[in-house]
């Protein structure tokens, strides 16, 4: 569910064995704890695993911006580009000057 993605998913077990505390994470757990649990340990692991999923959420968004930057100037370059030729084909008299200044 895209709404609760970012939402960590601690396990809670008096169980302390590896196999089970793998198991817990290959079922899709992002952290355990073993019972007897104290509360600041748990809002702490809570509270740092939020803050790494938004600095991963902040990094794809940044490559994304990245991304879209490359897009808008490539964009940008072809609009001039059929701009001067569109130039080119209305004056005949200078014709390839736009290319070079375009260039």
């Amino acid at each position: 569910m895209p709404d609760l993605a970012e939402v960590p998913v601690i396990l809670i077990t008096a169980l302390d064995d590896r196999e089970s505390r793998m198991a817990g994470l290959e079922a899709g757990a992002d952290d355990f704890i073993t019972k007897p649990f104290d509360i600041y340990e748990l809002l702490l692991r809570i509270q740092n695993m939020t803050r790494l999923n938004r600095y991963r959420l902040l990094t794809e968004q940044r490559r994304e911006m990245e991304y879209l930057h490359e897009e808008l100037i490539i964009a940008y370059d072809k609009t001039i580009e059929g701009w001067s030729r569109a130039l080119d084909l209305r004056d005949k008299e200078t014709e390839g000057h736009t290319q070079r200044v375009t260039r």
